[in-house]
């Protein structure tokens, strides 16, 4: 993929997955650079309509001047975890489809300026939103030992950061730690050699990590699947867009909290009906092309939950 160039991924599948309603109602609670926006808009007709999220301010700025304007759309700059507020705002209960492309963006990675890679040298950012207080310099340079195993542990897997984590604070000591290359190249001589030569970069899970907590990604998460949730029409879907085993339990949770039929096995209840459930779908990966145009959607899965 050509940088700055930005490839929605699994966009296909994902809007057929939508199954789109020309009069429907439906959000897109990622928009990015508005692939999956775009393709939503030439489904709909003029009663239809279409609400897109981002809390990213430099994905409202490409909204603003470089995405084709329709009537029918609004863009909110806000979390999506504001859902519920959103929809008041436009006198909307039930909406027919949401769309969620979870995890860091091409256009966030591919700027660096914006402190998301560990490839590009820059200041440690990772904010979704760059008014945000809390960066990924102040989670490196001022969270204590308990506080940064417990983050690479619990949003990292990582199963033994101590080496790691010792090294941070042995180092931002001398000196705080201020850019990415400065905190990947800590990690490099910490790690276990064998990780040095693994198919996955050593900094990957601790750069996810970070940037997790940074933005409470999980949290976010929960709260917005659970209101999407309360909000779905009938036969309404919502198609999520997923990256790692985390965000993936994340969904599943809310999913099992919210459904009339997730009770005990041992308590007897005759004809009782879930309220959702998850459609089999024949694509969950991205395709062998899509892979080689966008590396990022590799790991990517997608999961479908319709109301009954």
């Amino acid at each position: 993929m050509k940088h700055n160039e930005h490839y929605s991924v699994q966009k296909d599948n994902a809007i057929s997955n939508l199954n789109i309603k020309p009069d429907g109602i439906y959000v897109d609670c990622t928009f990015g650079r508005g692939g999956h926006s775009l393709e939503i808009l030439k489904l709909l007709n003029k009663k239809g309509k279409l609400i897109s999220i981002d809390r990213d301010k430099d994905a409202y700025d490409y909204y603003l001047n470089s995405f084709p304007k329709y009537e029918n759309h609004i863009f909110v700059c806000d979390k999506f975890s504001n859902l519920d507020q959103i929809l008041k705002d436009n006198n909307i209960d039930k909406v027919n489809g949401f769309l969620y492309d979870f995890g860091v963006s091409s256009p966030q990675l591919d700027n660096k300026d914006r402190g998301f890679s560990y490839k590009l040298d820059a200041r440690l950012d990772m904010r979704m939103n760059q008014e945000d207080k809390l960066d990924a310099l102040y989670v490196v340079n001022n969270y204590s030992k308990s506080d940064l195993i417990n983050i690479f542990r619990k949003y990292g897997e990582i199963n033994n950061p101590v080496y790691v984590v010792n090294a941070i604070l042995e180092n931002r000591q001398k000196k705080p730690i201020y850019s990415t290359l400065e905190l990947s190249e800590i990690i490099k001589n910490s790690v276990h050699k064998k990780e040095l030569y693994q198919k996955k970069h050593y900094a990957r899970k601790y750069f996810q990590a970070i940037r997790m907590e940074v933005n409470d990604e999980l949290n976010e998460i929960k709260k917005s699947i659970t209101i999407a949730l309360n909000h779905l029409e009938h036969k309404g879907r919502i198609v999520t867009i997923s990256f790692h085993s985390l965000e993936e339990k994340t969904i599943k949770n809310c999913y099992l909290e919210k459904n009339t039929n997730f009770i005990p096995k041992e308590i007897p209840i005759n004809n009782l009906k879930n309220e959702f459930k998850i459609i089999n779908v024949k694509q969950k990966r991205a395709t062998k092309e899509e892979t080689e145009i966008n590396h990022r959607s590799r790991s990517s899965l997608i999961k479908v939950i319709e109301r009954n």
